[in-house]
């Protein structure tokens, strides 16, 4: 019995400073770990930071993520770098306007070569969007021209755009693509007209309507009937050329149409079964009209 009791007590005494020696183990490890983890988030925000300096966003991105995953901070060039993504996303899916305003927000960091990419994104996007607007807004006074029958003037106008050293980069093909066919259709339509001329033929000839020849024997003209049987009106007018301002598509404005254009327009939207004029029903229209 005594025997047992001093087993007892020694094993007593003993197990605090085996509980002791435990804890200190596990928090020594603990200490590694976090030390580890130190040490790695560093190699991997040096890494990035090279990464960065060379303009490879890509890479930067990946090793800023490890380094945040391993307890570093996420600090100025994190943030920026995930402006940056969502902004990468709206030009590589051809935004180019939104592109540039998202670049624009991201704040210049303590990177130098990222601020340099940064200033030399937003300068090409610059480019691009001025360019975009003043092709579109070139292309829709050659369609004009072609829509009054003048296909010569056209035909010039669209030379000249093409003749333009960026007109075929990616950015722009789906303007460069209108071009491309309406200077087609303008040098068609030249070519029949000076045919129909010199063979004595009229190119095209429309008997008056009733309608028509009374209202030119009144001297007034019968407003134009849109596609759901309505008159148009001239609210009608000012509320579609405020839809089409509002669009702001490739920086074209209202002003750009006649009255029979906007007509035409919103007719284009009633047959899309659309309430108010969109980007499709402007592109539809700006299309060349086949014959």
């Amino acid at each position: 019995m005594e025997k047992n009791k001093k087993i007892i007590i020694t094993f007593l005494a003993v197990m605090p400073l085996a509980l002791a020696g435990c804890s200190n183990s596990e928090k020594a490890g603990r200490e590694a770990v976090v030390k580890y983890q130190k040490e790695e988030a560093t190699d991997y925000a040096k890494k990035a930071d090279s990464y960065l300096s060379k303009g490879d966003i890509d890479k930067a991105s990946v090793y800023y993520k490890l380094a945040e995953d391993n307890g570093k901070k996420g600090g100025a060039i994190q943030s920026a770098l995930s402006q940056w993504g969502k902004a990468a996303d709206l030009e590589s899916a051809g935004n180019y306007q939104d592109a540039l305003t998202n670049y624009k927000k991201i704040k210049t960091t303590s990177n130098r070569g990222f601020n340099r990419l940064l200033s030399k994104k937003i300068d090409d996007l610059t480019n691009i969007t001025e360019n975009t607007k003043r092709y579109a807004q070139g292309y829709q006074q050659a369609l004009a021209s072609y829509n009054a029958k003048n296909y010569a003037q056209a035909i010039e106008q669209l030379k000249q755009l093409l003749a333009d050293k960026d007109i075929k980069s990616k950015e722009y093909l789906d303007v460069f693509s209108n071009i491309h066919d309406l200077l087609l259709k303008s040098t068609l339509d030249l070519a029949n007209t000076n045919l129909a001329t010199a063979q004595g033929t009229p190119v095209e000839t429309q008997p008056a309507t009733q309608e028509t020849q009374q209202s030119q024997a009144s001297g007034t003209q019968t407003p134009p009937k849109l596609a759901n049987g309505k008159q148009v009106t001239q609210a009608d007018i000012t509320k579609a050329r405020d839809q089409i301002d509002k669009l702001n598509v490739d920086g074209m404005k209202s002003s750009f149409f006649s009255g029979e254009d906007i007509t035409n327009i919103i007719n284009i939207a009633i047959k899309n079964q659309h309430n108010e004029i969109t980007r499709t029903d402007l592109e539809e229209f700006l299309k060349p009209k086949g014959k």
